[in-house]
C-alpha cells in the first residue's frame, strides 16, 4: 500500500529539500534521482489488458471472513457501497468512519504540525517529512499544478486519537494474522511459575500496526509497481476520488519478473506491466472497498483527488506466500525499516498460535471419539438389556402355552 512498505529497492541519491523552490530539473524528480515518466506509465496503465474474471465483486457485507479463507483468498474483491449512503456501507463492513472524513478533519485531530510521509512521484522517493498543515496548505494550492507532483500514502493513524474513531472492516480483523496471533495476555504471564508460562516466549513490545492508514493523493499521481511488505495483503476503502489499480497475480513468471526490475538500474525508464501476466484493472471509486490478496504486484493511477482508508495484514492462509515475499525482500536488500515491522517475531508467535489451535482441536475430536464410544457402549448395554427381556417373555410365554395345553389334556 505505501511506498514505505514495498519490497522495492532504492539507491538513488537524496538531498535536503525545499518545499517552495518552483524550477525542478526536467529530467529529475525532487531529489535529483531519475525521473520516472510517470504520464506515459499512467497511460499504458489505463491502456492495459485486463483479466476483468480475476476479480471478484460484490457488495459490501456479502463477503465474510470465512468465505475468504474457505476460498482460499486467492484473487482481488471488489466490495461496491451500499445504495448512496456511505454510513449504510461502513455499517455493512463493520467499520467505524465519521461521517465528515476528511483532510481538515485530519488536520483537525492530528493538528498541523503532525508529521506527514510524502512521496514525490517524478522520482517515486520519499521526502523529507513535511508537517500536516504543509500538506493542507499543498493540497489547497491554487498554483497546485506548478508545484512538484506530491503523494501521501501511508499517513498512519496507529495511536493518534483517529484510532478510536476509524477502523478497518471486521473481516479485517478476523483474518488479520497480528490481530489473531499475537498473545493478549502476554503481560500477565511475567511471574508466573505455572508451566505453561515457562514454555512461553519473554514478554516483548508489540510491533507497529500497519493496519491503519490514511491515503491522499492529488489527481495525476502514478505509484509504480511494488509488493507491499511481507507480502501483505492490503485493504482499501475510498472516501473521496477514484483510483485506477493494474494488479498481477503472484506467479512465479511474475515474481522472477518484479525482482529482476527492482533490483535493476533502469527501474525509472522501464514499464514492468509488459512483462506481467495475468494482469486484471480494479476501479476504486469513492464509496468502493478492495482487499487485495498477499503478494500481489501492482501500479495504481489517481483520477481524481482522492482520501482513502487502508492497510496491510498477514494471513495463516497465505504464510508459504508471505515467506516467498519475505525472501524476495533479503535478496533485494530490503531496508529493515521498509519491511513488514516484527516479520520474524510474528511468525514464532503465529507457530505458537497455530500450535495451540491444533491441540484444542486434537482434543475436541478426542472429547468427541470419547462420547460417541460411551454412547455406543450405552446403546449396546441397552440392546442386550432389550434381547434379555424379550427372551424372557418367551420363554414365560413357552411355559404358559404348554400349561394350558397340559390342563387341556387332563
Amino acid at each position: 500500500m505505501s511506498a514505505a512498505g514495498t519490497a522495492r529497492r532504492s539507491s538513488r541519491p537524496r538531498k535536503q529539500v525545499d518545499y517552495d523552490e518552483e524550477k525542478l530539473c526536467a529530467d529529475a524528480g525532487v531529489l535529483g534521482a531519475a525521473a520516472v515518466d510517470y504520464q506515459q506509465y499512467s497511460q499504458l496503465l489505463l491502456q492495459a489488458d485486463s483479466d476483468n474474471s480475476a476479480c471478484l465483486t460484490a457488495t459490501a457485507g456479502e463477503v465474510t471472513a470465512e468465505a475468504l479463507l474457505a476460498s482460499g483468498f486467492k484473487q482481488p474483491v471488489l466490495l461496491q457501497p451500499v445504495g448512496d449512503s456511505a454510513a449504510a456501507t461502513a455499517a455493512a463492513l463493520g467499520m467505524r468512519l465519521p461521517p465528515d472524513f476528511s483532510l481538515q478533519l485530519l488536520a483537525e485531530q492530528l493538528g498541523p504540525q503532525h508529521r506527514v510521509p510524502v512521496i514525490d512521484v517524478t522520482s517515486q522517493e520519499a521526502l523529507p517529512h513535511m508537517s500536516l498543515g504543509q500538506w493542507v496548505s499543498y493540497m489547497t494550492s491554487a498554483d497546485r499544478a506548478s508545484q512538484p507532483l506530491l503523494n501521501v500514502l501511508s499517513l498512519s493513524l496507529a495511536n493518534t486519537q483517529l484510532e478510536q474513531q476509524v477502523s478497518a472492516p471486521e473481516l479485517v480483523y478476523q483474518l488479520d494474522l497480528a490481530t489473531q496471533a499475537w498473545p493478549q495476555q502476554q503481560q500477565q504471564q511475567q511471574g508466573s511459575t505455572s508451566a505453561a508460562a515457562a514454555l512461553a516466549p519473554p514478554p516483548c513490545k508489540r510491533p507497529r500496526s500497519v493496519l491503519l492508514y490514511t491515503l491522499c493523493s492529488p489527481g495525476g499521481c502514478y505509484t509504480d509497481w511494488h509488493v507491499d511488505f511481507g507480502g501483505s495483503a492490503v485493504w482499501y476503502h475510498m472516501l473521496q476520488g477514484v483510483k485506477v489499480f493494474l494488479v498481477a497475480p503472484p506467479s512465479r513468471h511474475n515474481l522472477a519478473c518484479f525482482e529482476a526490475w527492482a533490483g535493476g538500474s533502469g527501474q525509472a525508464r522501464r514499464w514492468l506491466g509488459s512483462s506481467l501476466h495475468g494482469c486484471a484493472k480494479v476501479l476504486l471509486a469513492a464509496g468502493s472497498t478492495m482487499l487485495l490478496p498477499p503478494g500481489w504486484p501492482h501500479a495504481v493511477v489517481t483520477l481524481q483527488d482522492s482520501v482513502a482508508v487502508g492497510g496491510n495484514f498477514l494471513t495463516t492462509c497465505h504464510l508459504g506466500q508471505h515467506l516467498v515475499v519475505w525472501r524476495l525482500e533479503q535478496r533485494l536488500r530490503v531496508k529493515p525499516s521498509c519491511q513488514y515491522p516484527g516479520f520474524r517475531l510474528l511468525m514464532w508467535q503465529c507457530a505458537r498460535y497455530m500450535a495451540a489451535r491444533l491441540q484444542a482441536t486434537a482434543a475436541a475430536a478426542a472429547a468427541a471419539a470419547a462420547a460417541a464410544a460411551d454412547s455406543s457402549s450405552s446403546s449396546s448395554s441397552s440392546s442386550s438389556s432389550s434381547r434379555s427381556s424379550s427372551s424372557s417373555r418367551e420363554r414365560q410365554q413357552v411355559k404358559a402355552a404348554a400349561w394350558s395345553s397340559s390342563s387341556r389334556a387332563s
